[in-house]
């Protein structure tokens, strides 16, 4: 995918995680840096709790370490895990109505009978346990790089200054630039480069400034309309416009047809997808014209902007507070229960109400957690069953 800011970047970034979590690019990321850290030897540095947890965990395993050491530092961070976590841990299911301290204290029951043995199964509490805490340890880190840039809220508003990046794009599109219109030249053609995203493409912002003055300048007769797409998200429909006559009543001016730029998205509580059936007057064959209306929602109240930044500006809290997301679940709702059920993610937003997002995610992951159980317990058994053959 091409990014044209930190910004872009940012909102990928955390879209992914909320979606995939453990399978995301930011989760793969921060692990693979903490196993690296992790392999090291001898290292002095003060560790974090992940690479601190990995490496006594590695030195039982190599008997470097004995349980009790091990089981010191496990107990040590056990009440970073939320009560439900723990029950997952200790039994796959919801721990019915024990209490996190009687979880708590029945995991460190059965760590500490693990621990006494020679080694520990790939299922055993301990293992499970000690995984949990790495991937919590990791969310946590994950966590606070978004609160740090902003998400989901403030995307970029945040107190991080990534300055590195902002170079990189910067350098992205210079490039990008200097490459196309060579290319144009070699080409015998000379044109303008197209970003990916022209909202941050002072030519094309230029551009769309002069059509909103020319369209103005011109005025529009009774029965006129304008209707110009300046910039269209392709995930949501979420779009900023210039749109005039008698689209939009205009309060402000006495004349007739002035335009405005203007955040718009689809109305989907009402005409969203409804076919329009057209029947000949007279009762001969019936011919039958199906066209589908999409009546659209003016954003933030109504909002009419003659400048094009400030519409820019709001477009962007639109698409930071996710908001242009509404709607969608509730066209879906038919369906809802089936793609929440599927193995679909990656659409999820457009079936699922946001309120419902972390609740739908924390189940899948609960589901795979269960059947990755289940798959380590089959090829457990397949393996003993291997080596009492083997005897």
């Amino acid at each position: 995918m091409d990014y044209n800011s930190r910004i872009d970047f940012y909102k990928a970034i955390y879209d992914d995680y909320s979606n995939n979590h453990t399978e995301s690019f930011i989760f793969r990321f921060f692990k693979e840096k903490k196993e690296r850290k992790a392999e090291r030897k001898g290292e002095k540095t003060k560790s974090s709790r992940y690479v601190s947890l990995q490496k006594s965990y590695r030195n039982y395993k190599e008997k470097q370490i004995r349980g009790s050491e091990l089981f010191s530092v496990i107990e040590g961070y056990l009440g970073s895990l939320s009560r439900d976590e723990m029950a997952v841990i200790l039994s796959g299911d919801d721990g019915g109505t024990l209490s996190k301290k009687e979880i708590s204290k029945r995991i460190t029951e059965e760590v500490k009978r693990e621990l006494k043995g020679d080694s520990l199964p790939p299922e055993s509490i301990t293992v499970r346990l000690v995984d949990g805490l790495c991937n919590r340890f990791i969310d946590e880190e994950i966590r606070n790089y978004f609160f740090d840039i902003g998400c989901p809220d403030n995307i970029g508003g945040g107190r991080r200054n990534d300055y590195s990046l902002d170079m990189l794009f910067a350098y992205i599109k210079e490039k990008r630039s200097t490459d196309k219109k060579s290319t144009g030249k070699a080409m015998g053609t000379e044109y303008s480069v197209k970003l990916t995203d022209r909202l941050e493409d002072p030519d094309y912002i230029n551009d769309c400034m002069e059509l909103y003055e020319l369209l103005n300048d011109i005025g529009l007769g009774e029965g006129d309309l304008v209707f110009v797409p300046v910039y269209i998200d392709t995930d949501t429909g979420l779009g900023i416009y210039i749109i005039g006559g008698d689209i939009i009543n205009d309060q402000n001016s006495k004349g007739r047809g002035k335009c405005y730029f203007c955040c718009i998205r689809f109305d989907f509580d009402t005409n969203f997808g409804e076919y329009i059936v057209e029947q000949p007057v007279d009762n001969r064959d019936k011919i039958i014209e199906n066209r589908l209306r999409m009546s659209y929602l003016i954003e933030n109240g109504g909002k009419k902007y003659n400048d094009l930044g400030e519409a820019i500006k709001d477009y962007r809290k639109i698409k930071n507070g996710y908001r242009d997301y509404n709607g969608y679940e509730i066209l879906h709702e038919p369906v809802s229960e089936e793609i929440k059920d599927s193995d679909m993610e990656r659409f999820l937003r457009f079936f699922i109400p946001p309120d419902e997002m972390a609740e739908v995610m924390n189940e899948r992951q609960q589901r795979k957690d269960e059947a990755l159980r289940q798959y380590r317990e089959k090829r457990s058994v397949i393996k003993e069953s291997s080596k009492r053959k083997s005897k």
